[in-house]
């Protein structure tokens, strides 16, 4: 529950699935749900990644710190390794 965020009255509001050090943020009230970090949704940040950007670049164009940028990569990481598992 240290990952869930509650709202006033009680309802789980949003979820931080890599725990609260992390930027990730799930909340349905921001990117329908989708993983994000400040509203840039991670597998954006990944794509970008994949295109050939450099980290500093991607942070640059989402205004995001390197910190988030290795963040969004870390949970599509994970991500990627639970489907490839399924």
């Amino acid at each position: 529950l240290h990952r869930v965020t509650f709202d006033e009255g009680g309802v789980a509001s949003s979820i931080r699935p890599l725990g609260e050090s992390t930027p990730v943020v799930i909340d349905p009230e921001v990117s329908f749900g989708i993983p994000q970090i400040r509203g840039v949704r991670t597998e954006t940040v990944a794509e970008a990644l994949a295109t050939g950007e450099s980290e500093e670049d991607v942070a640059d164009t989402f205004r995001l710190s390197l910190s988030d940028v290795r963040a969004a990569i870390q949970w599509e990481l994970r991500l990627r390794r639970r489907t490839d598992a399924a």
